[in-house]
């Protein structure tokens, strides 16, 4: 399912060294600087978040559980 996810997402931001960056599609800035602190709070040295059309969310094994729903929140938020 992951590879699928990560295949077919409109939307990949890539965590290097506490730091959100969007390597494909558009996320606020806002978004980003709030993802990069959710990372930094955690210790999260690497990951990847997939966003596909259809606002799925997915996360690479590197991200926590524990925050899976915090950055889903954020990537809610209006």
């Amino acid at each position: 399912m992951k590879f699928l996810l990560r295949i077919f997402a409109g939307t990949l931001i890539r965590i290097r060294n506490g730091s959100a960056d969007c390597v494909k599609g558009k996320v606020m800035g806002w978004r980003l600087d709030a993802i990069s602190e959710l990372a930094a709070d955690a210790n999260l040295d690497a990951g990847e978040i997939w966003v596909n059309g259809n606002g799925t969310v997915g996360f690479s094994n590197d991200i926590p559980q524990e925050l899976h729903q915090r950055i889903r929140n954020v990537m809610a938020s209006d």
